[in-house]
């Protein structure tokens, strides 16, 4: 087990997506963000690059550092891109997206588990985040992801599937997977669904987001949620098991930065194209 020395500041290590960049908002000297853009808790599970380089990080480069905790936040691009990349690139299989769901989780959490069995520390894993876009914006958040390409067939088979099936029950049936297995590990799970959902999201309408609108990103095609208002929830649960985050944060200037650079940024005029998310 990594072990630092007692004399150090003990350190908070955050792995995820791009999403894990949500806390770098906050004021604390002991959080350290390790962000893997584009990867997937799927990719984790299978021991692919990412993995490496994660081990290599808590056994290597934070080998003389008293290590406090470690906060696990992969899923989003699984939750919310797999099972429809599946979908229109094998269309001639049969899919159970729960089943595919339940599966990512586990051998995510089995590497999890292999971590926390190396790390003399506190383990955390944070769900999946909502959806911020509406369900019928689905096949555009594929597109503008580059996850499938732009064929009257894969519009067909996403919009149908959608319509069949919220897919939000995706992402929870992933949590509560998650949630399962940390209660089984002695792990901690937190979320802050309670927060930002609107109420009975899941019978809302296809052209409404079930996130509350503060919370939304600006842009409903974006995979992200508004982290400044986001971060803002997951401070009581930080400050619970021992991470002390400031409450006098400066996120509106942070967030008028964003979304000038949000809305500034140019539009690609040649798509890369579905070369797709590592390990979709």
């Amino acid at each position: 087990m990594v072990m630092g020395d007692d004399n150090e500041e003990s350190v908070d290590l955050f792995f995820g997506s791009s999403v894990t960049g949500m806390f770098s908002l906050m004021f604390n000297g002991s959080i350290r963000i390790n962000r893997f853009p584009g990867a997937t808790a799927k990719g984790l599970g299978k021991g692919n690059a990412n993995s490496k380089t994660i081990e290599h990080t808590l056994l290597c480069k934070y080998a003389h550092k008293p290590i406090r905790s470690v906060f696990w936040m992969f899923g989003s691009i699984d939750v919310k891109f797999s099972y429809f990349f599946k979908l229109c690139t094998a269309p001639d299989e049969e899919l159970d997206p729960d089943a595919m769901m339940m599966g990512c989780a586990v051998k995510y959490m089995d590497f999890v588990r292999d971590m926390h069995n190396k790390v003399n520390a506190k383990t955390v894993v944070i769900g999946c985040e909502p959806n911020g876009a509406p369900p019928n914006k689905v096949y555009e958040q594929l597109l503008k992801y580059e996850i499938i390409l732009d064929t009257p067939q894969n519009k067909n088979r996403v919009q149908e599937a959608v319509s069949l099936r919220h897919p939000d029950l995706l992402r929870l049936t992933f949590n509560d997977t998650l949630k399962h297995l940390c209660r089984v590990s002695g792990f901690i799970y937190m979320d802050i669904d309670d927060a930002i959902l609107k109420p009975g999201a899941l019978r809302l309408p296809p052209s409404q987001s079930i996130v509350q609108e503060e919370y939304a990103d600006i842009i409903d095609t974006c995979v992200h949620l508004n982290w400044e208002a986001n971060v803002v929830k997951y401070m009581p649960q930080l400050n619970a098991i021992g991470i002390d985050v400031s409450e006098t944060l400066d996120l509106e200037s942070t967030r008028k930065e964003y979304v000038v650079e949000k809305l500034q940024r140019p539009i690609k005029k040649k798509p890369r194209f579905a070369r797709g998310v590592q390990d979709v």
